[in-house]
C-alpha cells in the first residue's frame, strides 16, 4: 500500500518588527563606516587628480619655502636704501602714562606773563655792503713755506706766484682755507672773519678771470713742478688742489641766505657744536665729512651740496641752478664747471649722509666717481614687485 509522504509544511512569515520592540542583547550598536578605496582601486582620471593635487601642495610648500625668505630680504634692503632714515632724536622719548591724571582742585589762574624775544635766538653778521676790509687780508702758506722741492723751477714757482698781484687780488678762498693759519684763526670772531669772507667774494677782477687766471696758474704748475706731482710732494698737491677747486670753492663760500641777508658759510661757523654743517666746504680739498656729524637740513646746505654736485660730473653747462646767479660782484653765467677728480671721491659719502639726515631728495646720492651712477638702486627697488609676480603666477 503507497503512502505518499507528508506534505510540507507552511513557512512561518516573520513577525513584523518595530522600532520599538528592537531589543539589544549586548547593549551596543557598532556603525562601520564606507571604506575608502585604496590607490590601486581608483580609476585612471582619479589618479591623475589626485597627482596633480599633490604636485601643487609640494609646489606651494617650494615657493613658500624659497620665496618668502627673498622676498624679505628684498624688502629690507629696498626699506635700507631707497627709503630716508629718519633723524632718531626722538625715538627714545618717554611715553606719558596711560593712566588718568588725578584730579586737580581749582586754582586761581596766575596772571599771563608778557612775552620777551627769545634770548637763543641765532643772529648773524649781515652781508657787508659795500664790503669793507678794515685789516689786512690773511695769505695761502703763511707760515714757513717747504723747501722741500726736487727742482729749482718748481720752487721758484711757488716763490713767484705767491707774490704776483693777478693771484692776490683774486683772493682765493680754496686757498686760504687749504693753506692759511691766519684764516683759520680769524673764524673765531665771527663779526671781523665776516668783512675777510666778503672780501674774497668782491675781488677786483670779476669771477669769469679769476677763474680763467687760476687756469693759468694751473697748468704752470703743472708744468714746472711735474716731479713734485709724481713724487706725491704735500705742499705741490695741497696746492694743485686748491687751484682746481678755485671756482667750486668760491660759489659754494659767497651764498647768501635771504632769510637773514647772510652768508652761508657765516651761518655754518655760528651753530658750533650742535651741527656740522661747516663740514661740507672742505669736500672739494679731499676733507670727507666726520662720521656722526649732524646737518642742519637748511636750504643753505642743500645749495652748498647742489654747487658741489655739479663738479661731480659736469654735463658741459654754465652753473645756474645754485639758487643764486651772482658771486660776490660778478655773475656766474658763463662759468663752466670742470670735473674735480677730489670731489668726485668725497661728495658721494656727504650726499648719502645729508639724505639720511634730510631725506630723499635733499642732495644727488646718484653721482659717483667718473659720473658713474648707482643702478642697483633701481633693480632693488623692482625685486618685491617681481617677486610678489611670481607668487601670484604659481601659487594660484
Amino acid at each position: 500500500m503507497f503512502t505518499p509522504p507528508p506534505s510540507p509544511l507552511p513557512i512561518p512569515s516573520s513577525p513584523s518588527i518595530s522600532p520599538i520592540d528592537v531589543k539589544l542583547q549586548n547593549s551596543e550598536i557598532t556603525i562601520s563606516s564606507p571604506k575608502s578605496p585604496t590607490f590601486a582601486e581608483l580609476g585612471p582620471s582619479s589618479r591623475i587628480a589626485n597627482e596633480s593635487s599633490k604636485k601643487r601642495i609640494g609646489k606651494q610648500t617650494l615657493l613658500a619655502v624659497t620665496l618668502l625668505p627673498a622676498l624679505f630680504i628684498a624688502f629690507t634692503l629696498w626699506n635700507h636704501h631707497c627709503l630716508p632714515i629718519p633723524r632718531l632724536h626722538n625715538a627714545f622719548q618717554i611715553r606719558p602714562s596711560l593712566q588718568p591724571p588725578p584730579r586737580l582742585q581749582p586754582q586761581p589762574q596766575p596772571p599771563t606773563p608778557t612775552p620777551t624775544p627769545n634770548p637763543q635766538s641765532p643772529s648773524f653778521p649781515t652781508v657787508p655792503n659795500p664790503p669793507v676790509l678794515t685789516g689786512l687780508l690773511p695769505q695761502p702758506f703763511d707760515q714757513t713755506l717747504s723747501n722741500n722741492f726736487s727742482t729749482n723751477g718748481c720752487q721758484n714757482f711757488f716763490t713767484s706766484f705767491l707774490q704776483d698781484a693777478n693771484f692776490r687780488q683774486c683772493r682765493a678762498f680754496s686757498f686760504l682755507l687749504n693753506s692759511s693759519s691766519g684764516f683759520i684763526k680769524a673764524q673765531s670772531n665771527i663779526t671781523s672773519f665776516n668783512e675777510i669772507l666778503g672780501a674774497t667774494c668782491n675781488t677786483p677782477p670779476t669771477f669769469q678771470t679769476c677763474d680763467q687766471r687760476m687756469n693759468d696758474f694751473l697748468n704752470q704748475l703743472n708744468q714746472n713742478c711735474s716731479q713734485d706731482i709724481s713724487l706725491r710732494n704735500p705742499t705741490v698737491l695741497q696746492a694743485q688742489i686748491s687751484f682746481q677747486s678755485y671756482t667750486a670753492m668760491r660759489l659754494a663760500s659767497c651764498l647768501q641766505d635771504p632769510a637773514v641777508n647772510a652768508y652761508c658759510y657765516i651761518e655754518a661757523l655760528s651753530e658750533g657744536k650742535e651741527f656740522g654743517d661747516i663740514y661740507l666746504y672742505g669736500i672739494p680739498l679731499g676733507t670727507p665729512v666726520p662720521t656722526g656729524v649732524n646737518l642742519s637740513c637748511s636750504s643753505c646746505s642743500q645749495t652748498v651740496l647742489s654747487v658741489f654736485s655739479q663738479f661731480v660730473n659736469p654735463m658741459g653747462t654754465t652753473v645756474l641752478n645754485i639758487g643764486s646767479t651772482t658771486s660776490g660782484n660778478s655773475t656766474v653765467s658763463s662759468i663752466v664747471p670742470s670735473s674735480l677728480p677730489i670731489l668726485s671721491m668725497t661728495y658721494p659719502s656727504a650726499a648719502h649722509l645729508a639724505v639720511m639726515e634730510c631725506g630723499g631728495k635733499f642732495a644727488n646720492v646718484g653721482i659717483t666717481q667718473n659720473g658713474a651712477h648707482h643702478r642697483p638702486r633701481g633693480l632693488v627697488l623692482n625685486i618685491p614687485i617681481i617677486l610678489l609676480g611670481l607668487i601670484s603666477l604659481w601659487i594660484v
